[in-house]
């Protein structure tokens, strides 16, 4: 599914809507990122927060968000014990995950978050692109910076 706009989010929204896929534009986003990816999480966390949606996040990510003062709730990992994210998933408390992870027990928890995240139909990232994507899409929805428009109308 292609969507073209002049600018990247309008354009990442449409192309999302045009697959079948509803970006939330409130609610909450769970946050648990990798190490490698804790730094580059950062911007995309503070502009979640800007535009007006919670955050949960597992400890580790937590830590840091609170650190740099990006208000979250701190859940348990799948691995952690109950009540966990994959619990949050399933009461609808989460309505956007972003999920990148390595190793053995991360690998596990990730499966079953995907999983639940595809089984409720919620959106998710497992790369800080992707949920750079998403979260510029869904900033583009909140404030109506889309229009439809004729293929023909873009090159004039």
């Amino acid at each position: 599914v292609m969507g073209i706009d002049l600018q990247f989010g309008p354009a990442y929204a449409k192309a999302q809507l045009g697959a079948g896929q509803r970006l939330p534009t409130s609610g909450t986003v769970f946050i648990s990122v990798k190490d490698n990816d804790k730094s580059g999480v950062l911007p995309v966390a503070a502009q979640f927060n800007a535009i007006g949606f919670k955050i949960m996040a597992t400890q580790g990510t937590a830590r840091l968000l609170t650190a740099k003062n990006i208000p979250n709730e701190i859940v348990k990992k799948v691995s952690m014990g109950r009540p966990h994210v994959v619990d949050a998933i399933k009461n609808g408390e989460v309505q956007l995950v972003i999920n990148t992870g390595s190793g053995e027990t991360p690998r596990q928890d990730g499966y079953m978050i995907r999983r639940a995240a595809i089984k409720f139909g919620i959106p998710y990232a497992t790369t800080l692109a992707g949920a750079s994507a998403i979260c510029r899409g869904i900033a583009a929805l909140k404030e109506c910076r889309y229009q439809v428009q004729a293929l023909q109308d873009y090159h004039r």
